[in-house]
C-alpha cells in the first residue's frame, strides 16, 4: 500500500523454522472457523536457510533496507517498534486499535461458520454458529441435555445477537434469570462459549 510520503510491506521470511511444527498450526482444527470465502492456495514453504546454509537475521535485514533504498531511490533511518513505542505514535495506535477491534477482527467479515463442542456438567453440547457482518445469523445446538426448554431458550436468545462475549453474557444471564434452577450448569455454558468466542 502507498500513501504520498510512504509505503507499506508485508510478508514472512522464514529462516530457520521447524517446518513441522508451521504445519501443525497453519492446518486448522475443525472446530474453529471456517470461512466462507476462496480457501487459500496451499504453497510449499522453505527455510532460507535451505537455500543460502550460512545466512543470518542481520545479512536479511541489511539486504532488505538495501533493497529499499534502492527501489525508491531514497534513505531513511531504520526504527524498530514495540508495543510501548507504538503506542507513543497516534497515528500507529490509531492503526492497531482498528485493526484489533472487534469491528474489524469481526464487523466486517465475510459469512463464517464456528463449530464448538464440549462435555459439561448439563450434558455434552455440539454448538453451530452461523455469523454474518458479526451478527449471530443462525445457530443449531446439538446436545443430550435433559431440558430442551433450556435448549430453545438458549438458541432463541442468541440468535441476532454480536458474535462476542458481552452479547453472550447478556443473552445468558436472560436464559439463567428464567431458569434459575440451573444457573450453576449454564454459567459453565456461557463461560465456556465466551472463551470460545473470544480467542
Amino acid at each position: 500500500m502507498k500513501k504520498k510520503d510512504r509505503a507499506f510491506h508485508h510478508g514472512t521470511l522464514l529462516l530457520n523454522t521447524d517446518l513441522t511444527r508451521l504445519g501443525n498450526y497453519l492446518t486448522p482444527n475443525p472446530k474453529k472457523l471456517q470461512a466462507k470465502g476462496k480457501e487459500s492456495v496451499r504453497a510449499r514453504v522453505a527455510n532460507l536457510t535451505e537455500v543460502s546454509p550460512g545466512i543470518n537475521h542481520d545479512q536479511i535485514v541489511t539486504t532488505m533496507v538495501k533493497s529499499f533504498e534502492n527501489f525508491y531511490a531514497g534513505k531513511a533511518e531504520v526504527e524498530s517498534l514495540t508495543m510501548e513505542s507504538l503506542k507513543l505514535i497516534p497515528e500507529l495506535k490509531e492503526q492497531y486499535d482498528l485493526l484489533s477491534s472487534w469491528e474489524w477482527l469481526y464487523g466486517n467479515t465475510l459469512e463464517f461458520s464456528h463449530k464448538m463442542d464440549e462435555y459439561l456438567s448439563l450434558g455434552f453440547f455440539d454448538f453451530h454458529f452461523k455469523v454474518e457482518d458479526g451478527q449471530i445469523k443462525d445457530l443449531k445446538i446439538y446436545t443430550d441435555c435433559l431440558y430442551p426448554h433450556v435448549i430453545e431458550d438458549l438458541t432463541e436468545s442468541l440468535r441476532g445477537k454480536a458474535y462476542r462475549g458481552d452479547a453472550v453474557r447478556e443473552a445468558l444471564m436472560s436464559v439463567r434469570g428464567k431458569h434459575t434452577e440451573l444457573n450453576l450448569g449454564l454459567s459453565e455454558v456461557e463461560e465456556w462459549l465466551c472463551k470460545n468466542i473470544e480467542i
